[in-house]
C-alpha cells in the first residue's frame, strides 16, 4: 500500500522532532558552513517504508566562496539510527551566501526501531 501525505506544520514539527539530522557539508580550508535544519516533510508511505525531505540552510560565513563537493547526513529516531546519506553538492556557496537545500531520506520501518512512527493529520 503506498500513500502520498503531505506535512502539514503540525506533521513536519513532529518529524523534526523524531530526525535528528547531523549535516556535514565538504569544503576547503576556513570555517565549514554553518548548518540549520529548516523544515521535514513527508513524502510516500508503504508498509516497508516512508520518504522524508528535509529542508537545511547553509551559510557560509567565510570572506571567501566555498566550493562544496558533497552531503554526508545522518538521521536517527529515538535515538537510534535509521538513515545514512551522501549526495553530491557540486556547488558553490558564495562568502556569506545562505542558501536552502533538500536532503532526500528513505527510512525503512525495519531500520528505523521497529515500525512505522505515528504521525499526526
Amino acid at each position: 500500500m503506498m500513500r502520498n501525505s503531505s506535512a502539514g506544520s503540525g506533521a513536519a514539527t513532529t518529524l523534526l522532532a523524531m530526525a535528528a539530522a547531523t549535516l556535514l557539508g565538504g569544503c576547503g580550508l576556513g570555517q565549514p558552513p554553518a548548518v540549520r535544519v529548516l523544515d521535514a516533510s513527508l513524502g510516500d508511505v508503504t508498509d516497508e517504508a516512508m520518504a522524508l525531505r528535509i529542508d537545511v540552510e547553509l551559510h557560509n560565513p567565510n570572506p571567501e566562496p566555498r566550493k562544496l563537493q558533497e552531503f554526508e547526513y545522518r538521521v536517527a529516531i529515538d535515538g537510534k539510527p535509521a538513515f545514512t546519506g551522501r549526495r553530491a553538492a557540486e556547488t558553490t556557496l558564495a562568502a556569506g551566501e545562505v542558501r536552502r537545500v533538500e536532503l532526500p531520506v528513505v527510512v525503512r520501518f525495519d531500520d528505523a526501531a521497529g515500525g512505522p512512527p505515528t504521525v499526526p493529520p
